[in-house]
């Protein structure tokens, strides 16, 4: 196994993430900053347009009444104190070409980094890419299944 995998699958276990999820993200992760060194992928962060505070307000219907309006609070001061973004990936054949969005998710507040959205953002990138290089080298391909 790849020491980088393993030293990211550790980390990531090290903040309580299951096994097997902690063993997909680590997987992406690492193709991800080989992709990226290469200039083949991109996460972009911007502010969200369309988003207002209330909107970030998760649904706490199953949760009695004090309780919700306990996460609805948080949830509200997180979003004034972070901001409310969009995180999207991109991908490209090659640093020449023009880069493509793979998939984007909006209304994000708080802290993204190992969220698992990050993880799932990524993949789609690097299975985009994959799709478009595939004829030539399956490089995400190989990394998502841990042939890498």
């Amino acid at each position: 196994m790849d020491k980088r995998i393993l030293a990211e699958y550790r980390r990531l276990r090290a903040k309580n993430w299951p096994a097997a999820s902690a063993m997909r993200a680590a997987r992406v992760n690492v193709a991800w900053g080989d992709a990226e060194d290469d200039g083949l992928v991109e996460l972009t962060c911007e502010p969200d347009q369309c988003s207002t505070i209330e909107e970030c307000s998760g649904d706490y219907s199953d949760l009695v009444p004090h309780m919700r309006e306990k996460y609805r609070k948080q949830d509200l001061e997180t979003a004034e104190r972070d901001g409310i973004w969009v995180y999207s990936t991109h991908y490209r054949a090659s640093v020449d070409s023009e880069v493509e969005c793979a998939d984007s998710i909006g209304g994000v507040t708080g802290d993204f980094q190992d969220s698992g959205y990050d993880v799932d953002l990524k993949s789609a990138a690097l299975e985009a890419l994959d799709e478009l290089l595939s004829p030539l080298i399956p490089v995400a391909r190989k990394a998502l299944r841990g042939v890498a």
